[in-house]
C-alpha cells in the first residue's frame, strides 16, 4: 500500500474520532471504554505471540512493570473520557483546542514545579 494513502487513512481515521463521539450516543465513559476495549484486542496478539526480537521481551517487561503501565493506562483512559464528554458538552472545534494546549500546560507546570528551565528552543 502507497505510503500516502496510508497517511491519509490514518487522517481520516484520526479526524472522525469527535464525530463518533458526538453521533454515537454513547457517554464519554462509554467512548473511551470502547476504544480501550478494541485497543486491547488489537494489542494482544502483539504482546503474546511477537514476531521481532525487541517484542519477545515485551510479556516479560509487562510482568515487571504492571503499576506504571497500568497507572500510565488509567491516565488515557481518563484523558479521553474527559475528551468524549466535552465534545457531548462543547463544539468539537472548542474541545480539541482545549485539549490539544496540554503541552503548553505541561511546559509551565514542568517549569513551576519540577523547576526546569524553559529556553526560546
Amino acid at each position: 500500500m502507497d505510503g500516502r494513502i496510508k497517511i491519509a487513512t490514518a487522517m481520516l481515521i484520526w479526524g472522525s474520532v469527535g464525530i463518533f463521539g458526538r453521533f454515537s450516543g454513547l457517554s464519554g465513559t462509554g467512548v473511551a471504554f470502547v476504544r480501550v476495549f478494541l485497543g486491547f484486542f488489537v494489542l494482544l496478539p502483539v504482546v503474546y505471540f511477537p514476531k521481532g526480537r525487541e517484542l519477545e521481551r515485551l510479556p516479560g517487561l509487562i510482568r515487571k512493570r504492571w503499576r506504571p503501565l497500568l497507572g500510565l493506562g488509567v491516565a488515557l483512559v481518563l484523558n479521553w473520557t474527559f475528551l468524549f464528554t466535552a465534545f457531548n458538552y462543547t463544539t468539537i472545534a472548542n474541545a480539541v483546542l482545549v485539549y490539544y494546549t496540554t503541552p503548553i500546560l505541561a511546559t509551565l507546570i514542568s517549569w513551576r514545579f519540577l523547576g526546569e528551565r524553559i529556553s526560546r528552543k
